[in-house]
């Protein structure tokens, strides 16, 4: 087989330059280079002539100054033969600009950028060098220098990267050109790069929230720690809960993984305002709610509407099934999760409510997945202990929880009643008294049902929500929850137990009217700094709950209020909302400096309706003050010479071996404790040598969920030895299950760990010089973020090979 091929390769400002073919072709073209792609183009078929010849033509080629390999795959219409060729084109320029820069950019590092000039221009000649770039200081951004003919210089800008703004809620970036222009012959090379910004310095936030009838005062105390400069007092008020939801909301947006269950968490509350702007007749086209989205570092953010952000989840999902119908936490994950598969069903089944179509497939074997699981019982790799009545069995709020799943994707799936009748209720706690309520109350729905069999599930219903709030209920100052005794948090029960008064009607609604509105406060009391509700599961249930009863309460029906917002005396803001502007969220951010050491906030309200606000003053603490924290985990890092360390570790290999043939006693071990304990930290990274990121964790009871985040100077990568370029004996031990080589951390989770002390470590692999502000690394449940351990903050210096 032949592969013939032609590329032309356009520049619209001087015409046809260079090209591809047999061999290199050098080029003068003035465009600047911007658009790189690992692959050129991609044709999924064609047809050759009666000669087996295809001739391709393509102005895809992007800007990269490399080899590119062209590749077809051939096969017959008949007999079932199959040829494959390849061919090489080298793109190039006389002169060439490596930008040489890092992955991304830490706001207020020193940096050393290195780009890399090749003079290929058939003289020795100078250069005339120049870097423009937004949002950094470049102490001398023109450089002149001389190179010789077939040669190269690598040329150093002393760069001070911006802060970013506190109260800026834009991505922020630096669009970076490079340019080198030949003093005599004026051939050139311009080459322009995006790279992020991302915060070096720790955010802090204090937030408090509340709803008034009428008038309201908050009072704001600056301690002697909190740095005005770029932090802000941000006030959100509305007629409804919005503001807490929509905190909640971008607490999901901006988490920085993409497990599934998170990935799920992040799309729903967009289906519960979906839902609840149909509810009160008000206009929410998901084709017309833009977001912005990461892309790439090429693309950066592009704006994408809400309903193309939930048809590409609807795809993505479907990568984390696995083969047994149930959904894996991440999409390397071997086996399904059962507790995972049931929120998925449900989350899914509520996304298909606002006229979006799961594909079926998916949910019918997920659907058996849970039946057969339900069926079976019994949690996997448990093992029966007699002697300590072991129970193996998937406890009863789990089970119910199930039939919910089953009856959220079809309300008439008789089979459901069948299975909860399959169910014994000797023992409840308070979330089993929850989830039971909440399946009453949806298999009334179900028609085939007798008459009789109804009255008595309605019967049940009533009496479990009437004894779940005589006896489950705890009341503070700060109003009411429900105290879990079993498996689940205070606030999934709290949120599960209103949700079931809307379920079960209007009335039930307004019998209960007083402990919602005791419980609405506590929920919304419970919001944690970040703005979310504690993990993302609880954060999505909190924004379901709240903005199902506001559906079911009606309380938006007739809105007609002033709401005024004033900062000791001096008004801030000034709103009217009625029924036109009723589910609006309206804002006034109100810079530190504007403060007094201690303010009064006051917020009134007159005319009709509830006025609900949340208050957060929100600063920044420089990395270096960043203190270590032990809630629930220790965690110790320390930095080593990589060639050091793989050299002890060598040697230690190799005398182990000796002693466990009997070679050499104990006595003669010249490596007998830890490797580390042979090492001396480093104070300094120097470019291109390898360091070796040591971490202990300690943690004194089982965790479930455990995460660890280890971040790195933006000065630097991470070594991942997964890739084949990375060599076999830079792969490291490691204690988790999945892992990630991120652009500016490592990141590892695993389902469990148990009491004990755990060591692993990654690689970082220095590549510009400079002074480097380097966010703490930490250790977390996944989903229970208050328990964590965290190291200090460090500043590190990364300084060039002599």
């Amino acid at each position: 087989m032949n592969l013939i091929e032609k590329l032309e390769v356009k520049d619209t400002s001087l015409g046809e330059k260079w090209g591809a073919g047999d061999g290199q072709k050098w080029g003068a073209s003035t465009k600047k280079r911007g658009l790189f792609k690992d692959t050129a183009f991609w044709q999924a078929d064609f047809v050759t002539n009666a000669a087996w010849q295809y001739t391709m033509i393509t102005y895809a080629l992007p800007d990269n100054l490399t080899t590119w390999v062209v590749e077809a795959l051939v096969s017959t219409t008949t007999g079932n033969r199959v040829g494959i060729a390849t061919e090489k084109i080298m793109t190039a320029k006389t002169v060439m600009v490596s930008e040489n820069l890092p992955r991304f950019l830490g706001s207020a590092d020193v940096i050393a950028f290195s780009p890399v000039v090749f003079n290929k221009t058939g003289k020795d000649q100078s250069f005339d060098i120049s870097i423009v770039a937004n949002n950094m200081t470049i102490s001398k951004n023109q450089k002149t220098v001389f190179i010789k003919n077939g040669e190269s210089l690598t040329i150093p800008f002393e760069t001070i990267i911006a802060n970013i703004p506190l109260s800026s809620s834009e991505p922020f970036f630096s669009k970076i050109t490079l340019k080198a222009v030949a003093k005599y012959s004026g051939e050139l090379d311009e080459v322009e790069n995006t790279l992020p910004i991302t915060v070096t310095a720790t955010k802090e936030t204090v937030a408090t929230v509340g709803k008034t009838t009428n008038s309201a005062d908050e009072q704001i105390k600056l301690s002697a720690d909190i740095r005005k400069n770029g932090g802000s007092l941000s006030v959100n008020y509305a007629a409804s809960l919005l503001p807490n939801i929509f905190s909640g909301i971008e607490y999901l947006k901006s988490f920085p993984y993409g497990c599934s269950e998170q990935r799920t968490s992040a799309i729903m509350p967009t289906v519960y305002l979906k839902q609840l702007y149909d509810s009160v007749k008000m206009p929410f086209d998901l084709k017309t709610k833009m977001v912005k989205e990461y892309v790439d570092q090429y693309q950066w953010y592009q704006e994408r509407s809400l309903d193309t952000v939930i048809r590409g989840y609807l795809v993505e999902i479907k990568n984390f099934q696995r083969m047994s119908g149930g959904f894996g936490y991440w999409m390397d994950s071997t086996e399904s999760d059962f507790p995972l598969t049931i929120s998925l069903v449900s989350a899914l089944s509520e996304i298909r409510s606002i006229g979006y179509t799961p594909n079926d497939t998916m949910m019918e074997t997920s659907i058996a997945f849970l039946k057969t699981k339900f069926y079976e019982n019994r949690r996997p790799y448990c093992q029966e202990n007699s002697s300590t009545n072991n129970n193996c069995a998937w406890s009863v709020a789990t089970r119910l929880a199930t039939i919910e799943a089953i009856l959220d994707n079809n309300s008439q799936d008789y089979e459901a009643y069948k299975m909860y009748k399959l169910l014994s209720f000797e023992k409840m706690d308070t979330l089993i008294q929850v989830n039971r309520s909440r399946v009453l109350a949806k298999l009334l729905r179900i028609n085939a049902i007798t008459k009789e069999e109804k009255s008595g599930l309605k019967k049940l219903a009533d009496e479990q929500i009437k004894n779940i709030a005589s006896n489950g209920l705890v009341y503070n100052p700060r109003g009411a929850f429900l105290g879990s005794s079993g498996a689940g948090s205070r606030l999934d029960a709290t949120t599960r137990f209103i949700e079931i008064l809307s379920i079960m009607g209007p009335d039930t609604m307004k019998e209960y009217s007083q402990i919602t509105d005791q419980m609405e406060r506590w929920i919304i009391s419970e919001k944690q700094k970040d703005g979310s509700f504690g993990s993302t599961a609880d954060t999505s249930n909190v924004v379901r709950s709240l903005a199902h009863t506001m559906r079911a309460t009606g309380e938006l029906r007739d809105v007609n209020m002033q709401a005024k917002i004033s900062l000791d005396t001096v008004l801030q803001a000034e709103q009217g909302i009625d029924q036109k502007n009723k589910l609006d969220i309206f804002s006034k951010i109100i810079s530190l400096d504007a403060l007094k050491d201690t303010s009064s906030l006051h917020i009134e309200k007159t005319g009709q309706g509830n006025l609900y606000y949340d208050i957060a003053m929100s600063y920044f603490i420089p990395t270096q003050e960043v203190k270590t924290r032990d809630e629930g985990f220790f965690l110790e890092q320390t930095y080593y010479d990589y060639d050091t360390y793989k050299s002890i570790k060598k040697a230690k290999e190799e005398e182990w071996d000796k002693y466990t043939n009997n070679d050499i006693s104990f006595n003669d071990l010249k490596y007998p404790k830890d490797i580390v304990t042979y090492l001396t930290p480093l104070e300094n990274f120097t470019v291109g040598k390898l360091v070796y990121t040591y971490n202990r964790i300690i943690i004194g009871e089982t965790r479930d969920q455990v995460a660890f985040e280890g971040f790195i100077p933006s000065g630097s990568e991470l070594v991942n030895p997964d890739l084949k370029t990375a060599s076999s004996q830079n792969v490291q031990e490691s204690i988790f299950e999945h892992e990630e080589w991120q652009n500016d951390r490592y990141f590892g989770t695993v389902s469990s760990l148990e009491s004990g002390v755990y060591t692993f470590g990654y690689i970082i692999r220095p590549t510009h010089a400079g002074t480097y502000q380097l966010l703490p690394s930490r250790a977390f449940e996944f989903y229970h973020r208050e328990v964590f351990g965290r190291v200090s903050g460090k500043v590190v210096k990364i300084v060039s090979e002599k």
